[in-house]
């Protein structure tokens, strides 16, 4: 029983899930700090499709958050977000976003795609 919980795969695959979940907390804690800096005041002046974004934005927060206890559905759920994001960008102003954060965003729930697609090959 405790001879596999010492294998070194499962040490590194439990410290890189630790990690991710660490990384998704920092995200979050940026995002609360960007959303307390702005005091809520211009997210009552949104225009629609800035609502529309602004709402993608945080349902990519909201799935970083469920990738704790299901990492294949909030991993899904933060890229199709940031993909969406992407998409009404371009179609609305014919380039990509330019913000780095996406990066930083998508980070931590590709690793937990990865995670759920690692566990997914293990139980085949």
């Amino acid at each position: 029983m405790f001879a596999e919980a010492a294998r070194p795969t499962d040490r590194f695959g439990t410290t890189l899930r630790w990690t991710a979940r660490a990384f998704a907390l920092g995200v979050l804690g940026l995002g609360l700090l960007f959303l307390v800096g702005e005091g809520g005041e211009k997210l009552t002046a949104l225009s629609v499709r800035e609502g529309i974004l602004m709402a993608l934005l945080w349902m990519s927060f909201a799935g970083l958050i469920l990738a704790w206890w299901r990492e294949g559905l909030g991993g899904a759920i933060t890229v199709g977000a940031l993909a969406s994001f992407t998409a009404i960008e371009w179609i609305s102003k014919g380039r990509f976003p330019r913000i780095w954060a996406f990066g930083v965003i998508a980070a931590p729930a590709l690793l937990f795609l990865w995670f759920a697609v690692r566990a997914r090959l293990r139980h085949q």
